[in-house]
């Protein structure tokens, strides 16, 4: 669900709304476009979402815990 990604909504003038952070897919990101426009006073939804695939995110955090900066 998109309560579990990291979606960070902002406001960048009156009624103009922007969405920045990642999703897992395409439809996520429409997903999140379509919420927002449902929110009375918005007028425009500035989607900067980045789509993000699991082997990515597993690649990174792979690459974290080499680096030493996650706990075991």
């Amino acid at each position: 669900t998109l309560s579990e990604r990291a979606v960070d909504i902002g406001a960048i003038g009156r009624g103009i709304i922007e969405l920045t952070g990642w999703v897992h897919s395409d439809d996520e990101s429409h997903h999140a476009v379509v919420v927002t426009r449902g929110v009375p006073g918005v007028d425009t939804v500035v989607n900067r979402l980045v789509v993000r695939e699991d082997e990515d995110r597993l690649d990174e955090t792979a690459e974290r815990y080499r680096r030493g900066e996650l706990d075991t």
